[in-house]
């Protein structure tokens, strides 16, 4: 279930009965279903300016545009039903066995697909139309995801958001949810439009015409079927200089100093059989390899009321400084007992991450939610976006972590000694749930 008052796609508000039922009454259109009595709070609460909604051009509204007259004159957008919040897609497969029973399969989530149904309101025919055409355009999501790229996000609350939170949230910041790579599959389709009691408006040809509704339909596809939460708050300090750890003389990232863990089943009386050879994986040439002198720090993420029983993952910020940063290395390390970084091996780490160069003055995003990194830089023409090589242990594949059972952690960086001192490196810890 979801709350059907507000809805944002691709950082533009959709959905917002609040607003929709402000504009409509200047024009007599009464609308009958009340929005959460917190809604204008958990959106504006924090904006000093903030006096109630007025109009659309006053406010700026996101469909409003000086160069189409009608666009002022569209109300708004309310949200009716919205369909797929409340399924899980997962899928599994069995096969069965030559005997009784079946072999269970991994479980899977699919994409999730999420049915919308809205009521346009607008105070003549051709502001409704108007308003139609935004909608489509905004569906259509950023330049990005337009042109086949990875999609956007989609924001709504899934309840009434609280106005009284607990002390470090604001409102609705517990209610909202995120769905990240939503692309739209289909629609907007009108199923219905018609006059609507008001007063209508004039212009200075007179009449417009009379208020109008329309009832359209929206089909979308969420590419990551999770819901996200806002980020848990850190229970320390929010960025970490690099250079402020410890200088490591010529540290071997790939030394192998986790002891193995003994076969308690074998027989220490019968020979073991011949190690069978190993076959040689390729290591990509630019993975930096050999000893280098290294700065090493650590830092606590001890979240603060963090539930156990959602999924944790990571979503880590680097920025370079003024030189460029060399043979960067990430550890996360689960830490249950909340017990000092410095008494923790590395060798429960839960993910590893080695990237070989960042450029200087960048910043490196590394994004769990959608298991994607992405590197800002200086450029020319003002700034350029690239993907990173991430390594895992080695030179393999880095994999994603997902923390389970709390997210209390701890993270082991290292970099080269050239690091500059303005390199810092923060992480957030982003709760994700299969419902609301």
């Amino acid at each position: 279930m979801a709350s059907t008052d507000w809805l944002s796609y691709g950082c533009t508000e959709i959905v917002n009965t609040a607003r929709a039922r402000a504009y409509a009454a200047a024009y007599g259109v009464e609308i009958d279903c009340e929005p959460c009595p917190s809604l204008e709070e958990a959106l504006w609460g924090t904006d000093p300016d903030w006096q109630g909604y007025s109009t659309p051009a006053g406010d700026d509204a996101p469909w409003f545009d000086p160069a189409v007259p009608e666009s002022g004159r569209f109300l708004g957008i309310i949200g009716i039903q919205f369909q797929g919040l409340a399924n899980n897609p997962v899928e599994r497969t069995v096969i069965p066995r030559i005997g009784d029973g079946s072999f269970v399969g991994a479980l899977r989530r699919t994409h999730r697909e999420i049915n919308l149904t809205l009521l346009l309101v607008g105070a003549d025919e051709c502001a409704l139309s108007w308003g139609m055409a935004w909608l489509a355009a905004t569906l259509r999501g950023t330049a990005c995801a337009g042109s086949g790229c990875t999609g956007d996000e989609l924001c709504f609350f899934t309840c009434c958001p609280c106005a009284d939170p607990l002390p470090y949230d604001e409102v609705g910041q517990r209610e909202i949810r995120h769905l990240l790579d939503v692309g739209l599959v289909g629609g907007p389709d009108e199923n219905d439009r018609y006059t609507v009691p008001g007063t209508g408006c004039t212009d200075s040809a007179g009449l417009c015409g009379d208020p109008m509704v329309s009832e359209v339909s929206i089909t979308l596809a969420a590419g990551r079927p999770w819901f996200f939460h806002t980020p848990v708050p850190a229970g320390g300090q929010e960025w970490n200089y690099i250079t402020r750890g410890t200088l490591v003389r010529n540290y071997d990232p790939d030394a192998d100093d986790c002891p193995k863990i003994p076969d308690c089943l074998r027989d220490p009386t019968c020979a073991p059989l011949p190690a069978l050879p190993t076959v040689p994986v390729p290591v990509d040439p630019c993975y930096p390899r050999g000893r280098f002198n290294a700065w090493r720090m650590r830092f606590a993420y001890s979240p603060v009321e963090v539930t156990e029983w959602l999924e944790l993952v990571p979503v880590l910020f680097v920025e370079t400084g003024a030189k460029a940063l060399r043979r960067l290395s990430v550890r996360f390390i689960p830490n249950p007992n909340n017990v000092p970084c410095q008494e923790l091996g590395s060798c429960n780490a839960c993910g590893h991450l080695v990237i070989a160069y960042l450029p200087p003055n960048a910043t490196l995003t590394l994004d769990g939610r959608v298991s994607r990194a992405w590197v800002d830089c200086p450029s020319p023409n003002g700034s350029a976006t690239s993907s990173p090589n991430l390594f895992g242990r080695r030179g393999g594949a880095f994999s994603w972590p997902a923390l389970e059972c709390g997210g209390s952690m701890c993270v082991e960086v290292y970099a080269g000694a050239d690091a500059d001192d303005g390199a810092r490196v923060r992480m957030e810890l982003v709760p994700r749930s299969d419902l609301t």
